[in-house]
């Protein structure tokens, strides 16, 4: 990094981008500044307890919202290899129906599989729709059997498309390389990458 890389690093700061996106869990805003630009976050627990819902609470409606409020571009590449998409539309709704209503409707509920959907209920589902339709918008989402491979040629077909193209040099294990770097067109749009259940893929 050469001192002028630093000084561009500097003004993207005083322009404020360079500060964290804001979730709905203080300790993380508080503590890690929010969910930071060009970080790796690596969500490790035992089954059950609740890797999935916190990616998705965190990393992915919190940082739609805040792009959908704040009037930023978003995308986000979505491998789910456990919960289709089917699923993850209904467990969504069910976090949209305790935080707006405070109702506790499992997601097997609002899918009818343990009991029928009451109309009321049902109702309230159906409304989000406007809402659910913008957060898909945002959503390259997986749900199928997939390879790195696969999720790299998908990223660097967005990066060529949005962004462009810049060879830099870095030091890596003591040696010089080339590596290819893409600068957004536009600065402002949040781009995540999210791997729920990388371990269930035999890589």
């Amino acid at each position: 990094m050469t001192f002028d890389n630093f000084k561009e690093h500097i003004e993207r700061g005083s322009l404020v981008l360079n500060l964290g996106i804001q979730t709905s869990i203080d300790a993380i805003n508080i503590v890690l500044g929010g969910i930071q630009r060009s970080t790796y976050y690596l969500i490790g627990g035992e089954t059950g307890t609740g890797k999935s819902a916190f990616l998705d609470q965190v990393f992915i409606l919190d940082v739609i919202d805040y792009a959908l409020k704040n009037n930023r571009s978003v995308k986000v590449f979505y491998y789910s290899f456990e919960i289709d998409e089917l699923r993850k539309r209904a467990k969504w709704t069910s976090v949209r129906l305790f935080r707006d209503h405070g109702l506790i409707i499992p997601m097997d509920h609002i899918l009818s599989k343990s009991k029928i959907i009451e109309p009321t209920v049902k109702k309230l589902v159906f409304g989000y729709q406007e809402y659910f339709d913008k957060v898909f918008d945002c959503i390259h989402f997986i749900d199928h059997s997939y390879n790195p491979t696969g999720i790299f040629h998908d990223v660097q077909a967005y990066c060529e498309k949005n962004g462009t193209k810049r060879v830099v040099e870095r030091v890596i294990k003591g040696e010089i390389r080339k590596i290819e770097t893409y600068i957004p067109n536009d600065p402002n749009e949040l781009v995540l990458i999210a791997i729920d259940h990388s371990g269930y893929r035999d890589w």
